[in-house]
């Protein structure tokens, strides 16, 4: 009976020795499962080696426009010079009405000061054409009323080199007018 024990327990033995085992492990997306691609790396397996898994690519995103700065308008640019030429003569106390020319001869700003007489020497007339002058606006010109609403002269702009020499045109001009 011994022998027969031992051949049994020898039996069930080899029998658990050979037995395979069975182990369930999800899918892969790519194979319908619900794990990532290549999230699945056996360790280990025929030659000791490893397969590393392979760091899925993440997925590109569309390319947004970059949004862009809207550029001003230059009836805007314009308006903003006006702005700008008008506390130049509030902070000088010169009293002049600024006009502004539209629609834009050129795509030029051409503003209009009124008149040559709020100037109390020309001085005053080179201060204020150097402040102007010192704004960097852009495609401008400034014209002085010197005698009537008729008669401008051409004052300064973006392309006037000497400030000094336009208002020494027009304040001689200006005193010719006055007598």
């Amino acid at each position: 009976m011994i022998k027969l024990s031992l051949l049994t327990i020898a039996l069930f033995s080899s029998i658990s020795i050979q037995a395979a085992y069975v182990i369930k492990i999800p899918m892969e997306q790519n194979l319908g499962g619900s794990l990532p691609t290549s999230s699945i790396a056996f360790v280990g397996g025929v030659g000791g080696g490893s397969t590393p898994p392979l760091t899925p690519e993440p997925e590109p995103k569309p390319e947004e426009p970059e949004a862009k700065p809207e550029e001003p308008t230059r009836e805007s640019v314009c308006a903003s010079a006006k702005q700008n030429v008008i506390s130049i003569a509030a902070s000088q106390n010169l009293g002049v009405t600024v006009k502004y020319i539209s629609p834009l001869p050129a795509d030029k700003c051409v503003l209009m000061v009124m008149s040559i007489g709020k100037f109390t020497d020309k001085s005053s007339l080179i201060n204020f054409g150097n402040s102007v002058a010192r704004l960097n606006i852009e495609n401008y010109s400034i014209g002085i009323e010197r005698y009537s609403s008729t008669t401008v002269d051409m004052f300064i702009s973006s392309v006037t080199t000497d400030v000094n020499a336009q208002a020494d045109k027009i304040w001689s001009r200006y005193q010719t007018d006055k007598k």
